[in-house]
């Protein structure tokens, strides 16, 4: 979130590992997660405390571990109060973020250059591009801005 005098952000990451490929099935637990994630952007302030207490817990997912939940901003009170302006400022700007890498910038350029010289792209293309689409419609429903953080 910005500081005092910045645009206030909110930015969801979703972050998924997978081979690499055109296909949907790579693309389709992080593009499920993210769009599942896109109304808790709104961060309810009766939601907001049962939040907090689990950022001051570390990551653990079948697995203890000492990853924080929260990289900087601390201590909660602080990240309460910036969370709280954030959410009241007229002028937030919401982000969410898919980060994969089981996508490639270049081969998806490349199958739709293919495509408008008139090849038609390969059925998994189609239905991967179906998701992405899925995801920034989803994302401009809401009002926020989507993106995808992909291999070159």
């Amino acid at each position: 979130m910005g500081s005092d005098g910045e645009q206030k952000t909110i930015n969801f990451y979703h972050a998924k590992h997978g081979n690499l490929g055109l296909g949907a099935s790579q693309f389709h637990v992080a593009v499920s997660q993210a769009i599942k994630n896109l109304g808790r952007m709104a961060l309810p302030e009766d939601a907001m405390p049962t939040k907090f207490q689990r950022w001051d817990t570390t990551y653990n997912n079948n697995v203890e571990t000492s990853i924080s939940r929260t990289i900087r901003g601390g201590p909660t009170e602080n990240i309460q109060q910036a969370v709280s302006d954030a959410v009241r400022s007229p002028e937030l700007l919401k982000r969410a973020y898919i980060v994969t890498s089981s996508l490639s910038y270049q081969a998806v350029e490349d199958t739709l250059k293919d495509a408008a010289n008139g090849n038609a792209p390969p059925v998994h293309f189609v239905q991967m591009f179906w998701l992405l689409n899925s995801y920034i419609s989803a994302c401009a429903e809401m009002g926020v801005v989507g993106y995808v953080v992909c291999q070159p």
